[in-house]
C-alpha cells in the first residue's frame, strides 16, 4: 500500500521488486501478489489452528488498554521436487520484476501466472519479459 503524502512506496518483497500497480488513484491505493517459486525445494507449511488471546497493556503515561491478539503457529514446510517455476497471482498490478537467483529459478522459468488485468512480469538480468491478462 503507497501512501503518497506520507512518501511512502511499497513496490519490493523478498525476491520481487519493481511492482506498478494499474489503478494507483486514490489516497492508499492497493496491490496484491502472492508469489511461490518451486526452486525451493519445498512445499507450503500445514498452518495450526488460529488462536485467540486476551491481554491489557500497562504502563507509559495512558491508562491499562486491553487488546486481543490472533496468532497462528506453522509447522514444517515439506520437501517438495525443485523445479524452475513460478507461480504468480496478481491484482491491480501491471509490471512485476522477480530476481530469478534470489527466487532459485533460471532464466528459462515456466511462468504460471493469474491475475486481474493486464500485468507484465520481467525477469531481472535475463532481457525477459512475459506480458499476462
Amino acid at each position: 500500500m503507497d501512501f503518497r503524502s506520507a512518501g511512502t512506496v511499497a513496490d519490493h518483497a523478498y525476491w520481487l521488486s519493481g511492482l506498478e500497480l494499474r489503478n494507483a488513484g486514490g489516497e492508499a491505493p492497493v496491490g496484491k501478489v502472492d508469489a511461490r517459486s518451486e526452486g525451493f525445494g519445498v512445499g507450503d507449511p500445514p498452518a495450526g489452528e488460529t488462536q485467540h488471546t486476551a491481554g491489557v497493556l500497562t504502563g507509559g503515561n495512558n491508562a491499562a488498554m486491553p487488546y486481543t491478539e490472533q496468532s497462528k503457529a506453522w509447522g514444517k514446510a515439506p520437501k517438495a521436487p525443485r523445479r524452475n517455476i513460478l507461480h504468480l497471482d496478481a491484482e491491480n498490478l501491471s509490471r512485476v520484476v522477480v530476481h530469478p537467483k534470489r527466487a532459485k529459478l533460471g532464466c528459462d522459468a515456466r511462468l504460471r501466472v493469474t491475475t486481474d488485468g493486464p500485468v507484465d512480469v520481467r525477469l531481472a538480468g535475463c532481457h525477459r519479459t512475459a506480458s499476462f491478462g
